[in-house]
């Protein structure tokens, strides 16, 4: 292969093309004869080019690019151990080829909003294709390129890095820069079939954690295409836009190395910018919904959904900057509104296909709204190379605002970038002030929380993982994990705050067992009914989830050896016969429920394992209070426990 390199956009040139425009030279009468200005290669007249920001001059400065040198990398897809050009080539030629086919489907969109149509009309196929588009536009970006972009192992650093390690050496591959590659065809190869076969494919064809990143952004949230109402505003477009996203993103500081690290993070909204008129969002689908709202199950499953990926991480507090974002989920050409909801046509065949239709309106969105995805793409450009725009205009409204702005959609500066970020605010604020604003740019400066064990931390990202690939390698018919958290729900009722406090807790009651077993037998005895006495007034979601544990000790494990993937994958812990008694939930709550799952589970062990030590519950034993405050207070070698009586209680 020539050792020239290829320039591979990781922003296609068909949507470049869309913020370009005809190069105007500043030189009068330059093609005159007896003109000796030489223009620069792709910037002769009306050669195609574009407005941008270069990011990677000192100072910033406002430049134009030709469409066929901005948004891309030497060599980024080139795979330099292969011995032939076709197969160094082989991603970017598959790249090439779905480009194409996506660029007619962006072209029937750009052309029905040119016409002036209400909305545009995309096939199940069409619209699937979109979907595996715009997420490669994520996934091969300049952010992933540096994430994969390594030729051994050690290098890659991610989060992730260990559950990576030990899929490369499963399966075979030598760098990160391969998996990245596989990944890469798997997506292109897929075919996304109606009846959802193609799920358990990419899972099986892929690094599984970003396959089940790319069903998320297929399934877990629905696509509208929005407009300036204002035709005078515009979108921009930067290196990383079609990768940012709208939602709590946090931080963590290790109070002895130093070390800062990701923290817990959501996503209300994604983007694809289209041109500077268009601008495709994904909406998580945990937001209210109306159209599917109507039915009181969906609204109260959503609600679920909703606080355990932002309410319990975040906070009851937290909200969408683009909560009142005016979009809907599109219209399809098999289901119909009616009284009570949504139900599918009478002239429904019973199954879904590749040529069932959607109808994408185009939703006309505030200055206000454009502002607020801009200053999102804004925030996150401090680690690119350009920052592209249309109109000159309409850039330096948008960058007058942002400066001044009081921190809502970011300039919050945290995390380890921080020293970057605040760098390239002060090189944006000049460059404001050269472009005629007057305005000071305003920032936050926010210190990291700090937490004791920032590995510890990052194990749980990694435990959490497992969990996932360890349910998906033994799902049935029947989800367990579902049927677990069915279960959970029917004995939690309104009793508990959330799952995650139940687990803890049911934990902290073992320790107590454990610890009481220290003692000599006629106190044991007595400490082990006492605190049987305290644990029966608990919610009987904890004594379920205590319980298991129980049974986790039973089979010969130290408690500290079960992991949450474990309690999930091992049916032997997640499932027992504690889960007989929810069928009587109706008729017996609270202490008395508890009484008849404690009882029921001794048997069973006892039945099993004679030598079992645990108290059995006396017939006339009396709640007493008298020992509560012992369960909140105690505390020996570092075992945590809550402080509060309400969360325990």
């Amino acid at each position: 292969m020539a050792n020239t390199p290829e320039y591979h956009h990781f922003i296609p040139k068909f949507i470049i093309k869309n913020y370009a425009q005809e190069f105007i030279c500043p030189i009068p009468d330059c093609r005159g004869k007896k003109a000796r200005h030489k223009h620069a290669k792709g910037k002769h007249p009306k050669d195609l080019v574009v407005n941008h920001v270069n990011l990677r001059s000192e100072p910033f400065e406002l430049d134009q690019a030709p469409v066929r040198r901005i948004f891309g990398v030497p060599n980024m897809y080139t795979d330099s151990r292969k011995t032939t050009t076709k197969q160094q080539r082989r991603v970017e030629t598959m790249l090439g080829v779905m480009e194409s086919q996506a660029s007619t489907i962006f072209r029937k969109i750009t052309k029905a909003y040119e016409e002036r149509q209400p909305e545009v009309v995309l096939t199940r196929v069409e619209r699937n294709l979109i979907r595996k588009f715009l997420f490669l536009l994520k996934y091969r970006g300049s952010t992933f390129h540096r994430r994969f972009y390594h030729d051994n192992a050690q290098g890659y650093d991610a989060n992730d890095r260990n559950l990576l390690r030990e899929y490369m050496q499963k399966k075979g591959f030598k760098t990160p820069m391969e998996v990245w590659f596989h990944s890469i065809e798997a997506i292109i190869n897929l075919e996304m079939d109606a009846g959802m076969k193609w799920a358990d494919t990419i899972r099986g064809n892929m690094y599984p954690d970003d396959a089940e990143w790319f069903f998320s952004h297929a399934q877990r949230s629905y696509m509208a295409i929005c407009t300036p109402s204002d035709m005078t505003a515009e979108f921009i477009l930067t290196d990383n836009a079609y990768n940012v996203f709208e939602g709590p993103s946090t931080f963590v500081q290790d109070a002895k190395t130093g070390k800062c690290v990701g923290g817990p993070h959501g996503s209300f909204h994604e983007f694809a910018p289209i041109s500077p008129k268009l601008m495709i969002v994904f909406r998580s689908r945990l937001l209210p919904l109306p159209v599917e709202d109507y039915d009181p199950e969906a609204r109260q499953e959503r609600a679920e959904q909703w606080w355990a990926a932002f309410g319990e991480p975040f906070g009851a507090h937290v909200k969408s900057m683009l909560d009142d974002l005016p979009i809907a989920l599109a219209r399809n050409s098999y289901s119909e509104m009616r009284t009570g909801g949504l139900f599918f046509r009478q002239d429904y065949k019973g199954t879904l296909g590749d040529d069932d239709r959607f109808y994408f309106s185009f939703f006309p969105i505030t200055t206000d709204h454009v502002r607020t995805i801009n200053g999102i793409f804004l925030d996150n450009a401090y680690r690119g190379s350009a920052i592209a725009f249309s109109s000159p205009t309409a850039f330096s409204e948008t960058l007058d605002w942002f400066m001044g702005e009081p921190c809502r959609v970011g300039k919050v500066i945290t995390g380890p970038d921080a020293g970057p970020q605040l760098q390239y605010l002060k090189k944006l604020e000049a460059l404001a002030h050269e472009m005629g604003s007057t305005t000071a740019a305003t920032w936050k400066e926010l210190p990291n929380p700090i937490i004791e064990d920032a590995e510890r931390f990052e194990a749980t990202y990694e435990e959490y993982s497992r969990l996932l690939q360890a349910m998906r390698s033994q799902r049935t018919a029947n989800n367990p994990l579902g049927e677990f958290f069915g279960r959970y729900r029917k004995i939690a009722g309104d009793t508990s705050t959330n799952f995650s406090d139940d687990m803890a807790q049911a934990k902290v009651m073992l320790h107590f067992e454990i610890w009481s077993e220290s003692f000599e037998d006629e106190d044991q005895m007595l400490t082990k009914e006492r605190l049987l006495i305290a644990y029966m007034q608990l919610p009987p979601s904890q004594i379920w989830l205590y319980l298991k544990r129980v049974r986790h000790l039973d089979c010969g494990h130290s408690d500290e050896d079960l992991s949450m993937a474990e309690f999930f994958a091992n049916p032997e812990i997640r499932e027992g016969p504690e889960d007989k008694l929810i069928s009587v939930i109706p008729l017996v709550k609270g202490s008395v429920l508890n009484r008849l799952m404690y009882e029921t589970v001794m048997n069973d062990l006892t039945s099993r394992q004679p030598w079992f030590n645990l108290p059995c519950l006396t017939a006339d034993f009396t709640p007493s209070s008298s020992l509560l405050p012992l369960l909140f207070c105690y505390h020996n070698g570092g075992l945590p426990v809550r402080t509060k009586a309400k969360a325990m209680l």
